[in-house]
This record gives structure tokens, C-alpha cells and sequence, in this order.
């Protein structure tokens, strides 16, 4: 470079401008990208001096932090803001780590960085309101032009995203662990051409084989039923118009189309033993949403198969149970029509000779020439033993009538006065001077009619009186001696009677036949008029 007499040239003033200019516009890149990075609000720039008290704390160390620049410059250190156990535990480590003691605190944050090595690690920082959150801090040792540490630049960005992230996959990851090592359930993932890949703990226990055996050698067709592989291809190719191939394919054709698929299969162990199962299908796709396997995940289905089998055989023995009492039924109907026909037939049978016996006792009775005493004696003792044959006879063919369930009663306004007179001739004569109803105490007791009182009217038929309990009034009087009073009760139901009655002692041992029958009679047939018959 030339010069003049006076100095410089105006070229060499020049390229020293020029040079002055480019380093002022460095400095000012400099200077925009260090104010870029104090004021930016996503991690936090903290810088200290040499002993680590905090000269700088930018806009993102107050948002993530909580406290204002005011708080903390000149005033506290990056450890007063830290986990203090956490700042111990670090001190712990270092000193093991490089052999040397390092006190807890500052040192501790900085230790490494003051050597000149790079220190990146993670910390949990304290809020000014006590919420904490974990952070990853980057700690760079500050020097002047000799090399001399002037103080450090902790930058640090909030990492309670990432440590959630963390904590989400360790979750699936347990998740995904406690599936595939489940001795409940089987697990077999394969790939996209159904060779098996993943071949979990329950899949060993309930198959008998070991994943060494399996993987990246079969696929789930190779250990289910072929005939129920062949039958399920088979039937999907009628279910969906196309055909389907026996073998893997029919296994996880749904599934490959988007289709829900669970069904029933039987594995075959490898002892040889069978196992039925429900099989659960899923397509595994990647991002592209490109197949790339297979999970079935099957259950033993043993205990169910069991449970339908024994409710079937159950069914079966209740069908079998119904049949045979229907056959007796039926049987039991048969004997009891042929019974009932034996027994109509046979009283009809009866009823003609004893017809014929009883009127011509009448008629010797009442001819002429009139009989002897004894024969009145021998012919009464012929009529009543036709009567008491006639009322057996008539109530063989009551009994047939019930059990054919065609015994109808016609009723009509009756007297209970009335009743004895119209039972027969064998009933005992009774007065009924207190008859009335009583009100239902729930125990069958009955009430007295004042002397005096009318009787009630009652509904009955007049020409079927009830014998026995069945009849109020001759369940209320019972024959007994000549001028016996007795009190009977009527307790079958609500609107029983309670009476008074008078016998005269006659006809005593015909009432006892009558009530040892207690039976309904419909009295057919001639009757006997005759005194000694009355």
C-alpha cells in the first residue's frame, strides 16, 4: 500500500471502513441472537458469576418458574431454586463418579461444566408457589479473554411433556408386558404371511408347545382342526361371494378386510389332545395403514363346551323323564276309563235284579193274604238290605260321574229344616230350632241364634243333600239315643252353621252306615213307603 507524506491512503481508509462496518453488523448478530435468546419464552436462561449468584434470568425462566427477574437477581443461586435431594444425590454421584468430594449446592450443578466437560442432565426445579416440575439443564462455564471462568449459563426446558410421554409408554409397555405374559389367555401375533412371531406365555400352557417351537416356523392353521379350518373356508366363501383359500386365510380373512372377527376353533396341543377355544382376530397395520400381522388371542373354551354339554344332556333326560310320564299317563288314563266303564256298567248291571227284588218284597208286603209277623219281619229285613245295596249302587255311579267331571248340582232356595226330611228315609228325624249364620273369625268358630230367630235362607239342591260334613245340618246333628240333645259345627267354610237338634233315636244304625260313607246320593228307583221302611 502506498503512502503519503501524511499517513494513509484513501484506499487503505477504505478497506479499514469496510472491515469496521462487517464487524458491527457481526456484533450485531451477535447481539440480536444472544436478545433473542435471553427474551425467548421456551426454555429458561439463568446466568450466574463465578460463584453462582444469578445475574441474568430471562422472560422464559420467569414463565416456567414463576418468580420476576426482580426475586432472584443478586440474590440466590440455581440450587435455591432446585430439588434439594435431588442436588445431594447429584453431589453423591459426581464424587464417585471423578473421585474428588463435591459439596451440595451450586458446585454440584456446575462441577462439570467448571472442568471443561459438556453436562447435560436432568433436574427438578421448584416454582415460587411449590409446584414442581422436571426440566433438562445445559450448563456452559463462562470466560473472559484469558480464559478465566466468569460465570455459567444454565439453560433449561420444562421436560413435563416428555417425562408424561415416558410415563404413557412405560404404562403400554406394562400393558402390552402383562398381555403377552398372561398364563390366561393365548397370544399369537404374526406376520403379514401368518408365520408366527410373538408366541406368548398362556399360548405355551394351553397349547403344550414352547415359542422356540413355533416362531418363525408355522402358522396358527398348522395347530388348529383341519377339517374346521377347511369347513370355516368353506363357509366364508357362501358368507362373502368369493373364494377363500383353507389354510391361514380363512383364519383372518375378516380381519384382513376391516371385519370384526371372533370365533370358535379348535387347537390341537402338541400331546395330540384337542382344545376348543374363542379366537379373537386383529389386522396389525403401521402407519400407512399397510397390514403387517396378525393377533389372535384365544381362550380356552373347555369349561363352557362342558357346561353346554351336561345342560344338553340334562335337556335330553327331562325330554326322555316326559315321555315316560306321558306314557303313564296315558297308561293311567286307560285303566281309569276301562275302571269307570267297568263300574257303570256293573252298577247298571246291579240295579235291574234289585229293582225287581225290592218291588216284589213291596208287593208281598202289601198283597194279600196279608203276610205273617215273622214274614213282615224276614220282607223288612230284605227291603232294607236292598235300600242300603241300591245306595251303594247309586253312589258307584256318583263317583264314575265325578271322576268324568260331569256331576252337575242344580241350586235353589233351600231350608235347612227342610233337609232331614228330604235326605231319605234312613236319616233321623231332626227338629232344627237354631240355625244361623255366623260371622268367619278365621277359625271356624260358629255363633248361636237367639231363641226365637228365623232361620236363613241357604242355597242347596233338594235332591242331592250332602251326607256327613258336606251337609251343615246333619254335620250339626248326629243321631244319637232317644231325647239326646247334640251340638254340631260346620267348619269347612265362612258361611257354616252352628244347630241345635232333637232325634228320636229311630233309624240310628242306618245314619251310622250313611255317615261312615260320608257320600252324596242321588236316590233313584222305587222307594219304600211302608211304615216299618219310614
Amino acid at each position: 500500500m502506498s503512502k503519503t507524506a501524511n499517513g494513509p491512503t484513501l484506499a487503505g481508509k477504505a478497506t479499514g471502513l469496510a472491515a469496521e462496518v462487517r464487524r458491527q453488523k457481526a456484533l450485531l448478530k451477535t447481539g440480536a441472537l444472544q436478545n433473542a435468546i435471553l427474551n425467548s419464552a421456551n426454555f429458561s436462561s439463568i446466568a450466574t458469576d463465578e460463584k453462582g449468584v444469578i445475574q441474568i434470568f430471562n422472560v422464559g425462566a420467569e414463565r416456567m418458574l414463576g418468580y420476576a427477574a426482580a426475586d432472584v437477581l443478586n440474590k440466590i443461586t440455581p440450587a435455591d431454586i432446585s430439588d434439594p435431594q435431588e442436588v445431594v444425590a447429584r453431589a453423591k454421584a459426581l464424587s464417585i463418579e471423578l473421585g474428588t468430594p463435591i459439596t451440595p449446592g451450586f458446585e454440584a450443578l456446575v462441577f462439570k461444566a467448571s472442568r471443561g466437560i459438556e453436562d447435560i442432565y436432568e433436574l427438578t426445579y421448584i416454582r415460587k408457589d411449590g409446584s414442581r416440575f422436571p426440566a433438562v439443564v445445559s450448563v456452559t462455564a463462562l470466560r473472559d479473554a484469558h480464559n478465566a471462568i466468569i460465570g455459567y449459563l444454565l439453560i433449561g426446558t420444562d421436560n413435563t411433556a416428555r417425562k408424561q410421554a415416558e410415563a404413557a409408554l412405560l404404562k403400554a409397555g406394562a400393558l402390552q408386558s402383562a398381555i403377552f405374559n398372561s398364563a390366561n389367555f393365548s397370544s399369537i401375533a404374526t406376520d403379514a404371511k401368518g408365520v408366527i412371531q410373538i408366541f406368548n406365555v398362556g399360548a405355551e400352557r394351553m397349547l403344550g408347545y414352547t415359542a422356540a417351537d413355533v416362531m418363525n416356523k408355522i402358522t396358527p392353521a398348522d395347530i388348529s382342526d383341519p377339517q374346521e379350518v377347511v369347513a370355516r373356508a368353506e363357509a366364508l366363501s357362501v358368507e362373502l361371494g368369493t373364494p377363500i383359500t383353507p389354510g391361514f386365510e380363512a383364519l383372518v380373512f375378516k380381519a384382513s378386510r376391516g371385519i370384526e372377527d371372533i370365533y370358535e376353533l379348535t387347537y390341537v396341543r402338541k400331546d395330540g389332545s384337542r382344545v376348543p377355544a374363542v379366537v379373537s382376530v386383529t389386522a396389525l397395520r403401521d402407519a400407512q395403514n399397510a397390514i403387517i400381522g396378525y393377533l389372535l388371542i384365544g381362550t380356552d373354551n373347555t369349561a363352557r363346551k362342558q357346561v353346554e354339554a351336561e345342560r344338553a344332556q340334562l335337556y335330553k333326560a327331562l325330554q326322555d323323564k316326559n315321555a315316560e310320564l306321558e306314557s303313564a299317563k296315558a297308561v293311567a288314563e286307560k285303566a281309569n276309563l276301562a275302571k269307570s266303564n267297568f263300574l257303570s256298567s256293573m252298577s247298571h248291571e246291579l240295579r235291574t235284579p234289585l229293582n225287581a227284588i225290592l218291588g216284589f218284597a213291596q208287593l208281598l208286603e202289601t198283597g194279600a193274604p196279608a203276610p205273617t209277623a215273622t214274614q213282615i219281619i224276614r220282607l223288612h229285613q230284605i227291603i232294607k238290605a236292598g235300600w242300603y245295596l241300591l245306595d251303594l249302587i247309586n253312589e258307584i255311579l256318583d263317583l264314575a260321574v265325578i271322576e268324568s267331571g260331569k256331576l252337575s248340582l242344580s241350586l235353589e232356595p233351600l231350608s235347612l229344616s227342610d233337609v232331614p226330611g228330604q235326605a231319605g228315609a234312613d236319616q233321623p228325624a231332626v227338629q232344627c230350632d237354631q240355625v244361623q249364620p255366623r260371622p268367619w273369625n278365621g277359625r271356624g268358630d260358629v255363633h248361636r241364634a237367639q231363641p226365637g230367630t228365623r232361620p236363613h235362607p241357604h242355597q242347596g239342591q233338594r235332591r242331592r243333600p250332602a251326607a256327613g260334613k258336606t251337609d251343615p245340618a246333619v254335620s250339626a246333628v248326629q243321631p244319637t239315643r232317644a231325647g239326646d240333645r247334640r251340638r254340631g259345627r260346620d267348619g269347612h267354610r265362612p258361611g257354616g252353621h252352628q244347630a241345635t237338634g232333637r232325634t228320636d233315636g229311630r233309624h240310628h244304625r242306618r245314619g251310622k252306615h250313611r255317615r261312615r260313607g260320608q257320600r252324596i246320593l242321588d236316590r233313584t228307583g222305587p222307594r219304600c213307603d211302608a211304615p216299618a221302611c219310614r
